[in-house]
């Protein structure tokens, strides 16, 4: 479920973010890199640095309901932690949370997309070796019908999450057994719940 690492408020002043605040360390723009500048010290004064000390390059932090960001080498500045990340090519100004906006900052493992394998106990394949090939095909052309409909998918900076990772195995499932599934607006309920509200900018959201 991933790690709360504390409660904050978000400050649109760019730079170095007083006690209890997260800020950017520049206005953030589609596609270009930025940093995520987290105080050690949350919105009730407690000190958050050893829980805020745990994310790993690569981990996914988001925050509330705003935006979720894939971060790069975390940087301990004393008072401070730097995360750097791109922002998707989708961004728009409205992502980002309101000047003292309390936020709720929170990181995981990205989830990863599923396995072969994974496919083959949905389709009920017991020799998977004998059609690992078609099952990496299928698999394939699942994943990238999921990116085509969640938008705006940037490879590197865009990560999927739970819903997406099944949504990719339901898709494959449909191909499977409709190669025409692949094609145009899908009306799979199961997979359209999958998808529903991951069309959004900057990061994952």
């Amino acid at each position: 479920m991933g790690t709360t690492l504390g409660a904050f408020n978000w400050s649109t002043t760019r730079g170095v973010p007083a006690s209890g605040q997260v800020t950017l360390a520049s206005d953030p723009l589609a596609a270009v890199a930025n940093t995520l500048r987290v105080s050690i010290t949350d919105a009730d004064g407690n000190n958050r640095d050893a829980v805020i000390d745990t994310v790993a390059t690569g981990d996914l932090i988001r925050v509330s309901d705003d935006f979720s960001v894939v971060v790069g080498l975390p940087v301990d500045n004393v008072t401070y932690w730097s995360f750097p990340f791109t922002a998707s090519t989708a961004f728009v100004g409205s992502d980002e949370p309101d000047d003292a906006e309390a936020v709720t900052l929170s990181s995981r493992v990205p989830a990863a997309w599923p396995t072969t394998e994974e496919l083959a106990q949905v389709l009920n394949v017991e020799n998977v070796s004998d059609w690992e090939t078609t099952l990496d095909r299928v698999l394939a052309a699942g994943i990238t019908k999921v990116k085509q409909d969640r938008r705006h998918w940037v490879e590197g900076v865009d990560v999927p999450d739970d819903s997406l990772a099944q949504a990719a195995l339901r898709m494959a499932e449909l191909i499977s057994e409709r190669p025409e599934a692949a094609v145009g607006r899908v009306t799979d309920p199961a997979y359209r719940a999958l998808l529903s509200g991951h069309r959004k900018a900057f990061g994952i959201g």
